[in-house]
């Protein structure tokens, strides 16, 4: 990793340990997130696997990202997109992330199988957000498969994106504010850009531990002691059942 990189990830990894005693997995979103999610993965010493994420993008003219899939056919819909694009050609999109997905699983979880996630803390991380889609179709994947607690680790955010996050999420936690604003900008980006280029960072693969028991909430969070993660509230998000 490069040095704002690096820095980064030691810091969000320091702010991490309280949840070091819950087991969580870390799931690094593909390809920009692996990097980041397997250095603190390492540093707690808990499982890492990665999560595909699949970008919807409206494809005439600017480039513009209206949504994204999670590799379970959980679907997210930015209010805005929905608006603006046909529903034919959401369909169109979204069919064709659904067979890029599928394409991707055949090698990402041959080599890495999807751990149970059934009441595990889960910390999701990438190395940047820009509209908030890929993050919140992973977040929703997560609640689907029975995650109890999910928490978003990102350097930096768009101020306007981190309530749609807090929404969706259990915890956020980014970087200090004071961190952000002296670092140039793309700072935090990764130089892993491709599924090749992660897949040739993350050999040998490594085995996530065990499915721990369940975990306990902290005091700091916003849901009751005891009360398992239940779906917040969904506004543009659906499931698409993968073919």
């Amino acid at each position: 990793m490069h040095t704002h990189l690096t820095q980064a990830a030691g810091q969000l990894t320091s702010m991490l340990k309280m949840y070091r005693q819950d087991h969580p997995l870390v799931m690094g979103i593909l390809p920009g997130g692996v990097e980041m999610g397997a250095y603190i993965a390492r540093q707690l010493k808990v499982g890492f696997t990665p999560l595909i994420v699949q970008s919807l993008i409206y494809p005439l003219g600017r480039k513009f990202v209206f949504g994204a899939v999670a590799e379970d056919g959980s679907v997210y819909l930015h209010p805005t997109g929905e608006q603006k694009i046909s529903q034919e050609m959401i369909d169109i999109q979204e069919d064709l992330a659904v067979r890029i997905i599928g394409y991707r699983k055949k090698t990402w979880r041959r080599l890495y199988p999807l751990p149970n996630l059934g009441g595990r803390t889960v910390i999701l991380s990438n190395d940047h957000i820009t509209t908030g889609a890929s993050m919140v179709a992973a977040i929703t994947m997560c609640r689907n498969q029975g995650a109890y607690r999910i928490v978003v680790a990102i350097p930096a955010a768009p101020r306007s994106k981190i309530p749609l996050l807090r929404q969706q999420a259990d915890v956020v936690i980014t970087l200090p504010q004071d961190a952000i604003a002296s670092a140039a900008k793309d700072a935090f980006l990764s130089q892993v850009t491709t599924d090749e280029e992660a897949l040739a960072l993350l050999k040998p693969a490594k085995t996530s531990p065990p499915t721990p028991a369940r975990s306990r909430v902290g005091a700091t969070e916003r849901r009751q002691p005891g009360k398992r993660s239940t779906s917040k509230q969904n506004t543009g998000i659906k499931t698409k059942l993968a073919r």
